[in-house]
């Protein structure tokens, strides 16, 4: 087909294009026709701009998608009669992903299937509505949001209500939430709850995150790394799930993405988020994913009403599992893979930055390691972790990163939140908290805000010189104790240390000093053996009786009186010297 004939196709198609739902869908469909039967879709786009066409070669390869999988009008039309006329172009483009191609028995099983989820769903949203004024409020909420989102993706409804105010969205890093974690080297137990108290102390911060992003009215809350192992334990997810769905009754949207310590090393493990898969407005995001937020609904895949005043892109990429280098990871040492990770990430943010779209907020989360952030100057972290550089985050309006628990600010509105809490001393005097990003438009405004983090301290010696010091000591500080002290000082620090931990745990890191070796000016090479082993004997406090044994047992051992000994005929004659004094 000549360039002129697809333009002018293509212009026609374009002019056509009307705000309802299936004429969209006819027309984007027939674009897709025209763009297969061109084949290079490059020389399309150029030629189009050339003209003063502009168009999103995003949405150009979304038209060949649908077009290859659905293959007929006929086939189009049919999925039109099942949904009653209501077909939407944003259930097209993200149900051709997956959808087995034109009319084979496999497609049809596989529409025949989601026409029927999406029938039952209608049915079910239809019950929970004619009984909505006695649910509670928090359940009503969901349920409206669920038809409100529904009723956009199939067409009903019109247009949704665009929500007020600035986009709003709640950064959260690095949650790490344990039981096992200890207080001043043990485990303490809360009385009242049976809990470990730093585990509550992580509640704490969570909690305090959610109430503050609930009373600002985010949009989505952004969270990485929400536990220490892949294996969390029950009250670990019981915790974690109570903060996560106290957002999501309030309408706010989570996306989740386990970070490097939610995965297994075993790549068949399920990661440490499968507790929160399939639940409702909750996100667990395991791959590299791109997300629609439209008001306070996320979804997969862009409404009809895209975009509006209250919606923003968000790309995914959480930290990389062994899946990124594609089985190619064989035979390569640490070091390498890791390049190899890096690289991979490099070209999936390449990929995002490609989809950018200049009329919404665009946000790209992450969790991994920016070279040059404060906390990443040790070169086993780049060397053995997947990393960008600054530079790559270019592009983006908002970059909410997570893996380095200091938080800063690593390029043009790219930010570490930090942790949420304290998890060691490594992290003493560090400031803890989150983030919540506003925007005009596509310009961020982040605020960093402090979380009640338990503080910890380290104590001296000195401090217990002071006669008052059990009144300074706050039960709700974690302490260690550090120094370096000789043995006699060491006992007499003990009754002190003891005290200290009727009071609250402390964790002592004491060194005792090293005494310097002294040689004995009498212990020279002029002295015999015999008179030098028994003079060192003597100087460490052995009586009489017990070094005769011991030089009679010397003797016997070589074989003669103690005193010099020829090494052999002909060579130098060396002499065997006592040891030095202690």
């Amino acid at each position: 087909m000549e360039n002129t004939e697809i333009l002018e196709q293509m212009r026609k198609l374009l002019k056509s294009k009307s705000q309802k739902n299936f004429q969209v869908a006819e027309t984007n469909f027939r674009i897709g026709k025209v763009l297969s039967e061109a084949g290079d879709i490059d020389a399309v786009v150029k030629a189009l701009t050339s003209s003063g066409i502009t168009v999103r070669d995003t949405f150009l390869y979304d038209c060949m998608r649908v077009f290859r999988t659905l293959k007929t009008e006929e086939m189009l039309k049919g999925l039109k009669d099942k949904l009653k006329g209501n077909l939407t172009w944003g259930f097209l483009v993200y149900n051709c992903t997956k959808a087995p191609s034109g009319e084979t028995a496999e497609a049809v099983a596989y529409w025949e299937e989601r026409l029927s989820r999406i029938e039952n769903a209608l049915t079910d949203l239809g019950d929970m509505a004619d009984m909505c004024e006695f649910l509670p409020e928090a359940v009503r909420r969901q349920v409206e949001g669920l038809a409100v989102g529904v009723g956009n993706c199939l067409g009903e409804g019109g247009r949704r209500a665009v929500l007020e105010g600035p986009v709003k969205i709640g950064h959260l890093a690095d949650l790490h939430v344990s039981e096992s974690m200890p207080s001043g080297g043990k485990i303490v137990i809360d009385p009242q709850t049976g809990m470990n108290e730093r585990l509550l102390d992580m509640h704490r911060c969570i909690s305090f995150a959610v109430d503050r992003m609930i009373k600002e009215k985010c949009r989505v809350a952004l969270i990485t790394e929400p536990t220490e192992t892949h294996q969390p334990t029950p009250n670990e997810e019981r915790y974690l799930l109570a903060s996560i769905l106290r957002l999501t009754e309030n309408g706010i949207p989570v996306i989740v993405e386990p970070g490097n310590h939610g995965i297994s090393k075993n790549p068949k493990d399920s990661s440490a988020l499968a507790f929160l898969q399939g639940r409702p407005n909750v996100f667990v995001v395991e791959r590299p994913t791109v997300l629609y937020l439209e008001g306070n609904i996320l979804r997969a895949a862009p409404s009809e009403n895209w975009p509006q005043a209250d919606c923003a892109k968000i790309f995914v990429l959480p930290f990389p599992s062994r899946s990124i280098l594609n089985g190619k990871s064989e035979g390569l040492s640490i070091e390498e893979q890791n390049k190899a990770a890096s690289a991979a990430l490099r070209t999936i943010v390449v990929s995002f930055r490609g989809e950018i779209d200049d009329r919404v907020p665009n946000i790209l989360m992450a969790h991994l390691t920016v070279i040059g952030a404060t906390g990443a100057e040790n070169p086993e972290m780049t060397k053995y972790d997947p990393h960008l550089y600054p530079e790559d985050l270019e592009g983006f309006d908002y970059v909410a990163l997570g893996h380095i628990h200091i938080h800063q600010m690593v390029a043009a509105n790219a930010y570490y939140a930090g942790s949420v809490d304290r998890n060691d001393f490594n992290e003493e005097g560090d400031e803890k908290g989150f983030i919540i990003a506003s925007f005009e438009g596509r310009t961020p405004r982040a605020e960093f805000i402090r979380t009640p983090a338990r503080e910890f301290r380290t104590l001296t010696t000195d401090f217990f010189g002071d006669p008052d010091w059990e009144s300074k000591v706050d039960p709700g500080t974690i302490y260690r104790i550090k120094g370096e002290v000789s043995k006699e000082e060491r006992e007499a620090l003990r009754p002190f240390i003891n005290r200290f931990m009727e009071i609250t745990p402390l964790l002592y890191k004491l060194t005792v000093k090293r005494e310097m070796r002294v040689r004995d000016d009498k212990m020279t090479e002029d002295l015999k053996e015999e008179d030098a082993m028994r003079r060192y004997l003597a100087q460490k406090g052995y009586d009489e009786e017990f070094i005769n044994i011991c030089l009679q047992t010397f003797n016997e051992s070589v074989g003669g009186p103690v005193g010099r000994e020829s090494i052999g005929k002909g060579e130098e004659e060396h002499e065997t010297f006592a040891l030095e004094a202690q």
